[in-house]
């Protein structure tokens, strides 16, 4: 199974797709850091920021279309047939896949806790504590991601294309932005 992970991963390394989520994920809170480092607000900003664009925004969209663009490979190759001859079963294709996802997701919540700390030093003069800014990170970075997957799913079973379903995320993550913002300033 971890073999097949790994193969995933190297997939995702040689799509053009995939690069340019990594310039997105790396370039969005480098932006969201320098502007509050810049305006000199509070540290309590920028780790809303970070959360609100890299938590809620950013890592839902990279893991979804990362999953999808996986899945539309295989399909897109015809590869999927192949792979079943060989006796590797359906479940453990789908889980290196989404393994492979949340892989990403766990390297994005690393770039952003290391983005808020960098901040952080900036703006407060001192290291915030890096275990518990990235424990808090990556758990609303996986409920979001949770709060996603039944859409990715759904599209993954009825095999849409990639436009349509990268609209139904988007719309989907955008309420659940506003829901968990109204939640934490209530």
């Amino acid at each position: 199974m971890l073999s097949i992970c790994r193969n995933e991963l190297k997939k995702l390394k040689r799509q053009k797709t995939a690069r340019m989520l990594w310039a997105v994920g790396i370039l969005i809170p480098t932006f969201g850091t320098l502007l509050c480092i810049k305006n000199h607000y509070p540290f309590r900003n920028l780790v809303g920021t970070n959360v609100l664009f890299g938590s809620f925004l950013v890592i839902p969209f990279v893991f979804s279309t990362m999953l999808l663009n996986l899945f539309e490979l295989e399909e897109r190759n015809h590869t999927l047939k192949n792979i079943l001859v060989i006796g590797v079963p359906e479940w453990k294709i789908f889980l290196s896949k989404l393994a492979a996802a949340l892989v990403i997701v766990v390297v994005f919540t690393g770039i952003i806790t290391a983005y808020t700390v960098a901040g952080g030093i900036f703006l407060r003069n001192y290291i915030p504590d890096v275990f518990h800014i990235f424990g808090i990170l990556l758990i609303i970075s996986l409920c979001s991601v949770c709060a996603t997957m039944p859409v990715v799913i759904l599209i993954i079973l009825l095999r849409k294309r990639n436009l349509i379903a990268m609209i139904a995320i988007i719309l989907v993550n955008e309420m659940n932005c506003q829901i968990y913002a109204a939640c934490f300033i209530s």
